[in-house]
């Protein structure tokens, strides 16, 4: 049996859920939009277009007074060297966006999904290699840019945004060995109105 942590565990029955549900017919096909979350390790790019999405109701960080209405979108990358899970609290009301949405202060939170909190555009990362476990560098300049948010169409329901970003990431065992991935993603969030 595989050794996983408790966090790992619950990403992966979590991810396997959600794209179970998330691969059952919708008039709103991510796909068509090019979804993507990249990775850059070792000079060489690896690309997900599958991206899971997930509503959650949880306390924001910043404020314990208020809930957070948010979407949770992710993906997973893996192979025979490393796995890679990103994913991305994303505002699920439109009077969120319209309330001039700050994203310039996106944070980098390893603490993964089972987090007591969130707030807008918190980036969870998890990454290890399959030899070694690895954690988020801490002493590093770690960030998510989000570089643009677009709104790109609307309905009576629900406005569509698209949200475009980079990111640079340092892991380490916590002794002599680091590794830096970096990536870009474009996603799609539907804001209820």
């Amino acid at each position: 049996m595989i050794n996983t942590t408790p966090m790992k565990q619950t990403l992966i029955l979590l991810f396997s859920t959600i794209l179970m549900v998330s691969c059952s017919s919708d008039d709103n096909d991510s796909s068509s939009r090019n979804d993507h979350f990249s990775i850059t390790r070792n000079g060489k790019t690896y690309t997900n277009n599958n991206i899971a999405y997930a509503s959650l109701e949880d306390y924001a960080c910043n404020d314990p007074n208020l809930e957070l209405t948010a979407t949770w979108s992710a993906s997973y990358i893996e192979n025979s060297e490393f796995n890679f899970s990103l994913g991305i609290i994303l505002p699920s009301l439109e009077s969120t966006f319209e309330d001039g949405l700050d994203y310039s202060n996106s944070q980098v939170n390893d603490n993964g999904v089972g987090t007591a909190c969130f707030n807008n555009f918190d980036f969870l990362p998890d990454y290890s290699e399959n030899d070694k476990d690895l954690s988020l560098d801490g002493t590093a300049n770690n960030f998510n840019k989000i570089e643009s948010i677009t709104k790109v169409s609307e309905n009576g329901e629900f406005v569509v945004h698209a949200i475009k970003g980079n990111y640079q990431l340092s892991f380490t065992d916590g002794n002599d060995y680091g590794v830096v991935v970096n990536g870009n993603y474009v996603l799609h969030v539907e804001a209820l109105k």
